[in-house]
C-alpha cells in the first residue's frame, strides 16, 4: 500500500465515524425543559412566607387567613401578587398588594383567604414565587422562618406569645437569649 492510498483511506474512515456520531451534524442544540425545586424552610431563605388560620371564621366554609412575608434579601422586592384556591370565594382568589419590603422587613396582609396552600409573587430585584401551606393558628410561625431573622443573619431569642382559646388565661413563655462573652483585647 502506498502513502497516498493510506491516507485516503485514513481520510475516509475519519468522515465515516464524524457521520456514524452525528455530534459534527449539529452547529446548535436546545433544550427546553422545565424546572421545580423543591425546598425546606430555612431561616436562610430569602423570602420567608407563614400563611396561618385566623381565629375569626365564620364557619360558611370561608377561610380566613393572614400572610406574612418577610424579605430577608440584600436588597429589596415587591410582593406582587397573592393568590389562592378557595372554593367560598370563586370570585375573589387574589390580591394585588404591589408592596415594597426593604432588606429585613416584614408585611402581613390580613385580607387572604386559602383553604391549603397561598402562592406569593414576588418581583423587582428578587423573581420568586412561594407556595406555603396555611397553617393552624396554634402551631403557625409568625414569619415563615424558624425564628426571627435578621439582615445581617444573627438570629436573636424573641418572647413568644401563645394564642388563648376564649377561658383560657393568657401566658408568655419567653425563650432564653444566647450568651455572649467578650473576647479580650491582646495587648501589644
Amino acid at each position: 500500500m502506498n502513502y497516498q492510498r493510506a491516507v485516503s483511506v485514513l481520510l475516509a474512515v475519519t468522515a465515516a465515524s464524524m457521520l456514524v456520531t452525528g455530534s459534527f451534524g449539529f452547529t446548535s442544540v436546545s433544550a427546553d425543559r422545565g424546572v421545580s425545586v423543591a425546598v425546606v424552610d430555612s431561616e436562610n431563605a430569602y423570602v420567608g412566607v407563614s400563611v396561618c388560620e385566623k381565629d375569626n371564621g365564620n364557619e360558611n366554609g370561608a377561610n380566613p387567613v393572614k400572610v406574612t412575608v418577610t424579605n430577608q434579601f440584600s436588597e429589596q422586592f415587591t410582593v406582587d401578587r397573592i393568590s389562592w384556591s378557595d372554593s367560598a370565594h370563586p370570585n375573589k382568589s387574589a390580591l394585588n398588594p404591589e408592596v415594597t419590603l426593604d432588606s429585613g422587613d416584614s408585611h402581613t396582609f390580613n385580607n387572604a383567604f386559602g383553604d391549603q396552600v397561598v402562592t406569593v409573587e414576588v418581583s423587582d430585584g428578587l423573581e420568586a414565587t412561594v407556595n406555603a401551606e396555611v397553617q393552624d393558628r396554634s402551631t403557625c410561625k409568625t414569619n415563615g422562618v424558624g425564628g426571627e431573622a435578621h439582615a445581617d443573619g444573627d438570629k436573636q431569642g424573641k418572647e413568644k406569645t401563645e394564642t388563648p382559646e376564649p377561658d383560657e388565661e393568657k401566658t408568655e413563655t419567653p425563650e432564653p437569649d444566647e450568651e455572649k462573652t467578650e473576647t479580650p483585647e491582646p495587648d501589644d
